[in-house]
């Protein structure tokens, strides 16, 4: 009977911690184990292009009618999705040995509402949590792609090697790079 009673008042000392106190002292433990070098990196860059976190929440998903490749360089065919909904497509393009990537196209159903940005935002945030820099595709941008870029160098997100400068067929030339912790 005593071993009984010792059971039934270490299960009772146990309902009785306080769940908001434990929580605090847990959570510096938890988040040292979670926040990396990378995800700080991911939300900085998160907070920096959306600091009134104003912008929709979009998902980037594998176009499931595609298939991936494998290897070096490989494109990612992608729906934008916002609200159970595709509002557009994109294509992610990895380069696995210099640890880039880019977009190469990218096109919004509903333009003006910030879902470009937001495909941005999510796609450099996965960047940066995978440790691999954002940049401007290797050839020219659209208008739309260069403000973009323009925003986010003006926010302090992305480095400009290049100005843009017009190619003379209504695109822009020009580097820009979000750089990854790695």
């Amino acid at each position: 009977m005593s071993q009984q009673k010792t059971k039934m008042t270490e299960f009772t000392q146990l309902q009785e911690l306080d769940p908001a106190s434990t929580a605090q002292e847990a959570a510096p433990a938890i988040l040292g184990l979670e926040i990396g070098p990378r995800l700080q990196r991911a939300s900085q860059v998160s907070e920096a292009i959306d600091p009134t976190h104003t912008l929709p929440s979009v998902e980037i998903v594998n176009d499931p009618s595609t298939r991936v490749g494998r290897g070096s360089l490989v494109p990612r065919p992608s729906l934008i999705i916002y609200n159970g909904e595709t509002i557009g497509r994109c294509t992610v393009v990895s380069d696995n040995m210099a640890r880039a990537r880019w977009f190469n196209g990218i096109e919004v159903n509903e333009k003006g509402k910030g879902f470009g940005t937001a495909a941005y935002k999510t796609v450099i945030e996965q960047a940066m949590r995978d440790g691999y820099d954002f940049q401007t595709h290797e050839w020219s941008q659209t208008e739309g792609a260069k403000k973009v870029w323009e925003r986010l160098a003006q926010a302090g997100v992305a480095r400009v090697e290049d100005e843009f400068t017009p190619d003379g067929n209504g695109k822009f030339n020009g580097r820009y790079v979000v750089d990854a912790v790695k």
